[in-house]
Order: structure tokens, then C-alpha cells, then sequence
């Protein structure tokens, strides 16, 4: 134990005693024992610290204890008191031990020195007295009765034990000089011996002072480079201050900018269609756990959290909960695309994340800044989900914003932002499309879509908010809310509480009153569809007209199916329906749908002319009919008077011409973008923007259905894309003819086409577009997209064989062309199905895929059709299954043409098959380096693998393969040749080492010679499968550690005995892999071995997820390590 020792002096002294301390166990602290003080310091009465008394330790009952101590007081020297009398006794006796004797004589002429002998003239020594008083000041006081002799000498020893000065030694020179003059040379020998001494001490002094003048010299040079230090630290301060100044004008402006963006968020109100799901979040990164390392080492993974948007809204009197944004109850979600996640909502998270951090007060809504955010009312869910394990809010707030900053920058962790920069800068708020596609991101379960446990209301401006469940219940009362819910059972209707919206039928006046007070209670409805099932009269539309205007309902749905105009009320017919119109413009419904309502523009006043401001939506569903000739105008009035309306939606055949009135008048219409027709027989769907119609696109749902008013409808000049659901008959042309000519703004057609009546219906468009510039007309027609059509295939029962393609009909006619033949034996393809559509448009074709039943004639016409003109191949999925040796050398004519090819899929079956074998001999020798997928299987593999190794020995025979398939439904166990021929075709190409790497006097050998030539290398796979194949632990190992992640999206191992030990292995080498993300988007797992459930085990062990496998279970990225990084 280190000992410490407590420094003392007497009060008034400047001796110092230093007196060890002990150590004391009952305080647990250094003291110093007052005995041992008292040994030092006789009669000493109590110690000071700087003037205040240092009192004695006492014990918890404030008694000192015993024996007495004071505690250690380091660095301090402490002042003893004690007795007077006693002490100054004492100091008398120790001085007399000290100076023995005084100076004195027999005769005394001077009261302050002795007479000196009567040889020495006294009156030359008068000055002696002065000059000797000042060796009083260094030598202890002496007894003035001493004799001369003795005078020296204790005088000189005192002088001996003290620091002299110069002046010291002046006065004893002059003194000496007096003493000889006046012959007492005696006592001037005395002062020499005193003067020795004093020169003695004044030269080691002068040595002390030489070597503290170089210390002061050296320290001055510091003191001078400290001070150079100093003035280029203050400058550097002035600087850094004009920076900080001007950083924090920056800041200025960046809060400013902020505080704008967050301002243009929490003002943005939302209608109730553009809300559907909550608008406040945060995005907080996923704490790396165990599981994490093992499974998604390489990737940035993020959790989103919802926010309660409570305010002022959701005050009301006697409220004791706060009101400002906090963290909602629940875990958040993962995103399951983060990438093209932060690609379109990037900018909106960004805000977001500065608002939470810095705060805001704006429109009735209080964020508090990060270090005041009650994150108490969320925080445990996010711990339970982030494990966030000392890791606090704000260092994970932080670290998103500088993702964002980074991706924003195009900096950051490798991530291409450079498609999506414009959508990361322009979307500073989320409109209702953005919305709704958010929650396609997000890996929610939620039942009944209780999105982040928050619910929807309605704000007294008819604006809606999501908040959690605390703010929702205090609004809505919740006894008032439990009663219409058991009032709308009894009723068979439903509620969700969730967004507030209710579906009832009423049978009767009296049911409709106890609900209608039900509603008023609860406060809480948002959405009601309703339906009367009794013939309603003014009074009872009346009565729910002032029912729902005191409500918050803002989504009304009215089914009117049973209003036939009862007897009672026939005077108040003309008048009937105008309720519902004044529910139009009582300035809190948004959306508004009417079905039924029969002859509505017969039970209306026509003057009713009150404006709906609010309204945004407007649906007519089935039986919603005008009477009148002019229900046109009637209609087109009610729109008019809806300024702010965005959607309408009319439902029936029969609502035709208003659909069409409605397009005639969009100039006086500029807020409405959306108008669509449903019906059984057709659809309709108009984008238009500032009064302006853009894009009208028609379905044709059942050809055989319409009647000569419905084809009427087609020819209204607006229809931009047509999409027919079946293949047209050849008595559908006409209808198609007329739809081309009458729509000159027609620019695509997507029309469904069985083989046989594709090459007639390209034949009919082409010529009717001809014939249309020919006559000098316009047609905007450029796309005729075609595909199959399964109904027509099955009523007709034909063969199963399909086509699609586009042909770009502007300029030089492109036609790319895709097929999918599946045709039996006993349905041979006649002369009008695909064979006529290869025999005239084989050369255009750009894809080409092939089946099995590919056969020797369409391969004969694919290459008469490519003989005269260079084919347009680019792609081609190619099967030779069915094709003889003479339909084989056809398709490698066509090969051989096709300059332009640049996918080539080449898919072997059978190869147990010699026939099979001898094709692949062919092909794989003619284009084994063209290739981009091979894909090979067959039972007896062990046979064909030989032969293909000789065709492909090594990786350079493919130098462009990217996707390798390798399957035996025999489920033989690999050679170890045959492992070690795998590893290579899935190892990754070589790095070129440059030249200097080997010595100069040192030839290259042949196999590092190879790796200095670039072009030797080859492209890495992304797609690998090996399917049902079984391998020895060894060579599992040693094909697992030969794949290249880098480039990899996809391993499969289906059907393999892949086990828990080769999971390890593969877990292991990818976490060696130093990218920060690899592009691994699926792994197949699926195995028919019983121990595949040590894998379910596995994963259960590191996910705290039961995975129960069963015999065909696919292991995904998704499921296994949600590895999809798209």
C-alpha cells in the first residue's frame, strides 16, 4: 500500500514536520493520529487548514472517534496551534542550548556591544555596531553579555547553516576593515573565517543561480514559443469563429429550409381517398444481431415507425395526456426493398427524420425536438424489435439521416441513386398514390390492416389524421362506441374501428332512429354505407340528411334500391331526392356513392343550386338512372357545382351518355382527373388534367355481348388504348376497323390472339392503317401488342399453343414476336395457326421461345423466312427436344444469320437419350462460347457429364455463360472429378496479375502466363442450380467455397442432401465476402432428405422463429435469410 505522510508547522513558523498517515478501515480514508501530532507539537490545542479549524472524525453518532484523528488532508500544509506559555518556554531553553553564550566584558562603554581590549580605538569601531545588527536578521538572537572571542564563532556557524546575501558580505568586509584598523586582529581573523564561509555559500549560490538563470533562459524561450503558439491558436480561433459564424448562417438557412419542408408536411391535409394509410413515419436502422452476421452480414436493413399525429385536434377539456407527435405503440416494420424504398421516399424519410430531431410547432401540431421526444410512449417496442442495447434514439436518428445525406449525395454504400435522383429531390410530400403504394414495402401481418396501431379520425375541418389509441379513445367515447357496435350486430351489419367505417341495412323508421342517435354518440364513424329497405319518404331522407351533417362521416355510400315513390308522399315527388343533395354541400362529405335511385333527375328541383366545396369523389352505381332527355345537362349541373371533385365513377351501360357529357365538358370541369365507366360489357378509364382530357383507355370485356349502341360507344373519338380480353372473331373485325378510324388519337392495341388468327388480324390493322393515310387522314396507331387468349382456345377446343408480341408500326415496321408452343401429337398445326405468321413474319422476330414440341417444319420455315433478309434475332430460348437432324441444321442457319443475337438459353433434356446427347454434341461445339443460360438434365448422369466435360472441359469453353442448370432425378452421388469440374464452372475469373509481379530472371510458367492475357477470363455466373445431385461432406466444401458471391442472385440446391453441416459452410464463406451488400436473391433449399430438419433447427435457433420444414419446403431468401436485395 502506498504511505502518505501529512505536512505540519507550527502556527506562525515556517519549520515544516511531516508525520506518516494510517490508513482507517471504520472510515475507509487516510488519517493522522493526534497522539502522533501531539509527540511532535507539545501542548498543541487543535490544527488549522488555512484559518478554519480541522475538527477531529466523528462516528454515525456524531461522537468523536477514539483514538482522536483528523483526516489526510493531501497537498496541504497544516498549522498547529498550541500553548503560548508553554511553547515559548520551551523556545528559551532550546535557544540557550543553542547560542551557549552572548557577548560581554568587564568594562561596558556601548549598551549594545562589549568594550573591546584597550588596544583598539572604540571611536573607529562605533560604526561596528550598526553594520554587525544586521547579522541579527541570520543568526539566531545572541545574549549581548558574551565576550568578544566567542562572538565570531557562533556567529559564523549560524552565518554556515543560512542563505547569505550580498550585501551581507559587504558588511562584513567593512567590519573587518574597522576591527584591523583598530588592532584587534584576533576578531578580524574571526570575521576572515566568517567572510570564507560566507564567499563559500555566496559561489554555490552563484552555481545555483547560473543554472536557474539557464533554466529561467530556457523557460523564457518556451514562454516565447508558447506565446508564438498562442497568437497562431487565436488566429486559428478567428478563424474558426468566422467559420463557425458562417456555418451557422448556413445552419440558419438549412433549419429554415427544413422547418419550410416540415411546415409544407404538416400542413398538407389529406382528403379520405388519399389517405388510406398513416403519412407521419420514421426509418430507424436494425441493430446487427447474432442471426444478422450469420444470415445478412453485408447489408443495411431498416425498421419503419409509424407516429401518432395528435395535436390540437385531439385536445379536449379535462384531457390528461400530452398532445405531441410521439412514437406509436408498436414494432415497426421491416422494409422489405430499401433501396428503391429510399429511392422514391428518400427525401420524404429525410424530412422527417430532421423534424424528429430538430422539432417543430406548427398548425396545431407540437414535434418536440429529439432530446425532449417522448419516445416513453413507443420506445419499448423499438427496443423489443431494434435491440437497441445502449444505443440511443438519437445516434440511430442520426445514423439514417446521414444514410439518407450519403444516397441523396450519391455516396453512399454503393447504392445507385442516379436513376432515382429527381424522385429523391422532388418528393417533399407524400400525395395519395404515394401513399397507397407504401405499404407494398413494408413486411406487415397486421389483422384487419391496424397499421402502427393507430386509428383514423376525422378533424372538425374534415380532415383526416392517424392516431394511436390513447387520443382515439379520448375523442371517441369508448362506451358510446361499444354500443353502436352490438346496435349494428343486431342489425347484420359490420364495423371496423379501425378506419371508422360502418355497413348497415335498416328494415324499418323505428331502427333508423335508434341507430341515428347510436352515431351521434359515438362520434367515431368516418365511412357509412347504408341501405333502406323501405320506401323512404322526404321526411325520413330529412331526418338522415340532419343525422349525418352533425356527424364527422366524410365517406357516405346511399343505397336506394327500395325507393319506389310511395303513395303518402306523391306530393313531395318532385322534391324527394333533394336531401341528398343538400348531403352533397354540407361541406364535410368527400366522397359520395349513390346506387339505385331510379329516374334520379325526376325527383329533384331543378333550381337547387347550392355549391359542395369538399366534395372530392362522386360515384353513380347500378340503377342510378336519368329520366329526362336533358338528365344530361341535369348531371353536368350537380358536377358543376362540385368545384374541388377528382374522381367520378359512373357503373352501368346505361350511364354511357353522361360518361360521354362528361368528356365534352372538361373545360368546365379543370379539377376533375379522373372519370371511368364499369359495365359487363366494357370499361373506360380517362386521365385529364386542367380541363383537359389525356388518355382515355377502353376494355372490351365480352365481344358476343355488345349490342349496335354499345359499338356506338367506341367511336367517340377520345379512346387512346384499346385492350380486347378475347380473340376477335372475323365478324369482330368490323368493330375493330371502326374503332381504328374513328379514334385518330388511338396510339395502342392490345388484342388477344389464338395462332391461327394472328397473322389475320396484323394483316387487318396494317391495312387498315394504310388506307387511312391514303385517304389522307392521321391515325396515331404505332403499338399493336398481341396475346393469347385461353377462353377462346377452350370454347373453340384448340390446340394449346399461344402468341405474343408488339409491333411498332411507325417508321420501319419492328414486330417482336414471343412464343409458347405447347401442341399434342394428336393436334397438328394446320397452315393458318403459327406456321403462317413464321412464313411472314419470321424475319422480324426478335424473341423466340421454343417447347419441346418445337418441330422440324416451323424450324424449315423460321429459316425460308430468314434466308433473303439478315434475321432480327436478339433472343432465343431454344429446345431441340423435337427437332431431327435436319431441323437442327435449319435452326443453325438461322443462328448463323443472326448478327444480333445476345441471349441465348440453350435448354438439354434427356441426355440419357444418344439422340439427345448427339444434339448437344452439335450445339455445344457450334456455340458453347454464345451461350448465356445452359441448362441440362437426364437420369444416369454419370454417363453424360463425362460427355459433356470433354465438350466443355473448362470455364473458358463458356466465357459468356451467366446462368448454369445441372439436375438428375436419379439423385447419384458426384465423383470427385466431377466436384472438381463444378468448382470450376462456378469459380470466379481470374484477376490479371501484371507482368512485373514475376522475377526477370524467372520465365512465366504456362499456367501464370494465362493470367497475364485479360481477354482469358470470363463472365461470372449469377444463377446457379444443382438439383437432386448428392455429395460427400468433402466435396460439399469444396464446391461451396468455389462460388462466387460477388455476382450471384441465385443458388439453388433443390433435391440435394444438403444438410445442416453444409448450411455452416455456406454461411461461413459468405461472411467472408467484404462487399458491403452481394446481389443474393434466392436460395433454394428444398430437399427430400429426412435430415433436413437439423436445417429448420438451425434456422429456428437463429431467428427465435419456429420453422417447421416439411418435405417440400422451399428455404427462400426471404424465409431463410432475407437475402433479396432488389
Amino acid at each position: 500500500m502506498i504511505q502518505y505522510s501529512q505536512a505540519f508547522r507550527a502556527h506562525l513558523s515556517h519549520n515544516i514536520i511531516c508525520i506518516p498517515t494510517q490508513f482507517d478501515n471504520k472510515t475507509n480514508q487516510h488519517v493522522v493520529c493526534w497522539d502522533d501530532i501531539k509527540q511532535c507539537f507539545e501542548n498543541a490545542k487543535y490544527v488549522l487548514n488555512r484559518g478554519e479549524v480541522v475538527p477531529f472524525i466523528k462516528g454515525n453518532n456524531l461522537k468523536y472517534l477514539t483514538p482522536l484523528r483528523i483526516s489526510y488532508h493531501a497537498g496541504v500544509v497544516l498549522e498547529v496551534v498550541t500553548d503560548t506559555k508553554g511553547s515559548q518556554s520551551v523556545s528559551t531553553a532550546d535557544l540557550k542550548q543553542q547560542h551557549i553564550t552572548v557577548v560581554s566584558s568587564t568594562t561596558n562603554s556601548h549598551p549594545e556591544l562589549s568594550t573591546p581590549p584597550s588596544c583598539v580605538d572604540t571611536g573607529k569601531i562605533q560604526s561596528l555596531p550598526h553594520q554587525l545588527s544586521n547579522l541579527s536578521i541570520i543568526a539566531d538572537p545572541v545574549d549581548v553579555g558574551a565576550t568578544s572571542n566567542s562572538l565570531v564563532t557562533p556567529f559564523a556557524q549560524s552565518y554556515s547553516r543560512e542563505n547569505a546575501s550580498f550585501q551581507s558580505y559587504k558588511d562584513l568586509f567593512t567590519s573587518d576593515f574597522e576591527v584591523l584598523k583598530a588592532g584587534q586582529v584576533h576578531q578580524a581573523t574571526g570575521i576572515k573565517d566568517a567572510m570564507d564561509v560566507h564567499v563559500q555559500h555566496l559561489q554555490v549560490e552563484m552555481n545555483k543561480n547560473k543554472t536557474l538563470q539557464e533554466q529561467v533562459i530556457l523557460m523564457q524561450q518556451q514562454m516565447d514559443a508558447k506565446q508564438d503558439q498562442v497568437l497562431l491558436m487565436q488566429q486559428q480561433i478567428d478563424a474558426k469563429q468566422d467559420q463557425m459564424l458562417q456555418l451557422q448562417n448556413q445552419a440558419v438557412v438549412i433549419l429554415s429550409t427544413i422547418q419550410n419542408k416540415i411546415q409544407s408536411v404538416l400542413t398538407q391535409t389529406f382528403e379520405l381517398h388519399e389517405y388510406p394509410i398513416p403519412r407521419l413515419f420514421i426509418v430507424l436502422p436494425k441493430a446487427k444481431r447474432i442471426r444478422d452476421t450469420l444470415g445478412k452480414p453485408f447489408s443495411n436493413e431498416f425498421r419503419l415507425f409509424f407516429l401518432c399525429e395528435c395535436g390540437a385536434h385531439t385536445m379536449v377539456e379535462g384531457s390528461r395526456i400530452q398532445h405531441e407527435v410521439h412514437l406509436a405503440k408498436h414494432g415497426g416494420y421491416d422494409i422489405s426493398r430499401p433501396k428503391e424504398f429510399f429511392r422514391k421516399y428518400g427525401s420524404y424519410v429525410l424530412t422527417m427524420m430532421q423534424m424528429i430531431k430538430y422539432g417543430v410547432r406548427v398548425a396545431g401540431i407540437i414535434v418536440p425536438p429529439l432530446a425532449h421526444f417522448r419516445v416513453g410512449e413507443g420506445i419499448e417496442a423499438v427496443q423489443k424489435t431494434l435491440k437497441l442495447a445502449g444505443h440511443s434514439i438519437g445516434v440511430l436518428v442520426d445514423h439514417t439521416i446521414a444514410y439518407l445525406q450519403d444516397q441523396k449525395n450519391g455516396t453512399g454504400c454503393g447504392i445507385d441513386v442516379s436513376t432515382g435522383q429527381d424522385d429523391f429531390d422532388r418528393m417533399e410530400v407524400l400525395e395519395g398514390a404515394e401513399l397507397r403504394q407504401l405499404q407494398s414495402y413494408l413486411n406487415a401481418s397486421d389483422k384487419d390492416q391496424l397499421l402502427g396501431n393507430l386509428y383514423r379520425m376525422v378533424t372538425d375541418e374534415g380532415h383526416v389524421k392517424w392516431v394511436c389509441n390513447d387520443h382515439f379513445r379520448e375523442n371517441y367515447r369508448y362506451s358510446s362506441i361499444q354500443k353502436l357496435k352490438e346496435l349494428v350486430a343486431a342489425n347484420g351489419g359490420s364495423h371496423n374501428e379501425v378506419t371508422g367505417g360502418i355497413r348497415i341495412s335498416l328494415t324499418s323508421k323505428s331502427r333508423a332512429k335508434r341507430f341515428y342517435e347510436a352515431i351521434v354518440k359515438a362520434r367515431g364513424i368516418q365511412e357509412l354505407d347504408i341501405t333502406f329497405e323501405w320506401d323512404a319518404t322526404l321526411k325520413d331522407l330529412r331526418i338522415f340528411e340532419s343525422v349525418i351533417s352533425t356527424t364527422n362521416i366524410i365517406k357516405l355510400t346511399i343505397n336506394g334500391y327500395y325507393f319506389k315513390g310511395p303513395a303518402l308522399d306523391f306530393i313531395n315527388r318532385h322534391r324527394r331526392f333533394v336531401p341528398i343533395l343538400e348531403l352533397m354541400n354540407n361541406r364535410r362529405i368527400q366522397s359520395l356513392s349513390l346506387n339505385g335511385f331510379k329516374h334520379f333527375d325526376q325527383h329533384i328541383s331543378r333550381s337547387f343550386t347550392s355549391m359542395a366545396p369538399q366534395l372530392r369523389s362522386l360515384s353513380f352505381g347500378q340503377g342510378f338512372t336519368l329520366k329526362d332527355i336533358a338528365g344530361p345537362v341535369i348531371f353536368l349541373k350537380m358536377l358543376q357545382q362540385c368545384p374541388s371533385l377528382n374522381e367520378l365513377k359512373l357503373s352501368s351501360r346505361d350511364q354511357y351518355p353522361l360518361f360521354e357529357a362528361t368528356l365534352n365538358k372538361m373545360s368546365d370541369l379543370p379539377r376533375l382527373q379522373y372519370v371511368s365507366l364499369y359495365s359487363e360489357q366494357y370499361s373506360f378509364w380517362t386521365n385529364a388534367s386542367n380541363g383537359k382530357v389525356k388518355k382515355v383507355q377502353t376494355e372490351i370485356h365480352q365481344l358476343e355481348d355488345l349490342s349496335a349502341i354499345d359499338k356506338k360507344a367506341f367511336q367517340n373519338g377520345y379512346i387512346t388504348c384499346l385492350t380486347m380480353k378475347q380473340t376477335p372473331r372475323e365478324s369482330d373485325e368490323a368493330l375493330i376497323v371502326d374503332i381504328i378510324c374513328h379514334n385518330p388519337k388511338l396510339s395502342q392495341a392490345n388484342i388477344p390472339s389464338h395462332g391461327e388468327r394472328s397473322n389475320d388480324i396484323v394483316k387487318l390493322v396494317t391495312s387498315t392503317t394504310e388506307r387511312i393515310e391514303q385517304e389522307g387522314n392521321t391515325t396515331a396507331l404505332e403499338i399493336l401488342q398481341l396475346a393469347d387468349s385461353e377462353g377462346y382456345n377452350v370454347r373453340n377446343k384448340k390446340p394449346m399453343t399461344s402468341i405474343s408480341g408488339s409491333w411498332t408500326m411507325a417508321g420501319d415496321p419492328i414486330f417482336d414476336l414471343d412464343t409458347d408452343i405447347e401442341i399434342d401429337d394428336d393436334n397438328p398445326i394446320d397452315e393458318k395457326d403459327i406456321p403462317g405468321v413464321f412464313r411472314q413474319y419470321g424475319w422480324l422476330i426478335e424473341t423466340l421461345f421454343t417447347l419441346h414440341n418445337f418441330s422440324d417444319s416451323l424450324a424449315a420455315l423460321f429459316e425460308e423466312a430468314t434466308r433473303s433478309t439478315i434475321p432480327r434475332l436478339k433472343r432465343l430460348f431454344f429446345n431441340p427436344w423435337s427437332l431431327t437432324p435436319s431441323g437442327l441444321d435449319c435452326m443453325d442457319q438461322v443462328i448463323e444469320r443472326a448478327e444480333d443475337l445476345d441471349y441465348f438459353l440453350l435448354d438439354l433434356h434427356e441426355l440419357e437419350d444418344k439422340s439427345q446427347r448427339d444434339k448437344a454434341d452439335q450445339l455445344l461445339r457450334r456455340y458453347a462460347n454464345r451461350l448465356q443460360v445452359l441448362v441440362m438434365d437426364g437420369n444416369a448422369s454419370n454417363q453424360w457429364i463425362v460427355h459433356i466435360k470433354a465438350l466443355i472441359p473448362e470455364r473458358l469453353s463458356l466465357p459468356e455463360l451467366t446462368c448454369f442448370e445441372i439436375s438428375d432425378f436419379d439423385k447419384p452421388y458426384l465423383s470427385r472429378a466431377d466436384v472438381q469440374w463444378l468448382a470450376a464452372i462456378v469459380a470466379p475469373p481470374p484477376t490479371p496479375c501484371p507482368p512485373c509481379l514475376f522475377p526477370l530472371h524467372t520465365p512465366p510458367t504456362p499456367s501464370s502466363a494465362a493470367f497475364l492475357d485479360v481477354s482469358d477470363t470470363w463472365t461470372p455466373l449469377t444463377t446457379f442450380v444443382l438439383g437432386n445431385f448428392q455429395l460427400w461432406p468433402e466435396d460439399w466444401k469444396t464446391l461451396i467455397e468455389a462460388i462466387d458471391f460477388t455476382t450471384l442472385e441465385e443458388l439453388d440446391f433443390e433435391g440435394a442432401n444438403f444438410l445442416f453441416e453444409q448450411l455452416q459452410v455456406l454461411v461461413n464463406h459468405v461472411s467472408n465476402f467484404t462487399e458491403p451488400e452481394i446481389p443474393l436473391k434466392k436460395l433454394d433449399l428444398r430437399s427430400v432428405n429426412p435430415c433436413h430438419h437439423q436445417i429448420g433447427l438451425f434456422v429456428q435457433h437463429y431467428y427465435n422463429n419456429p420453422c417447421p420444414l416439411g418435405r417440400q419446403s422451399d428455404i427462400g431468401g426471404s424465409e431463410l435469410f432475407g437475402m433479396n436485395r432488389s
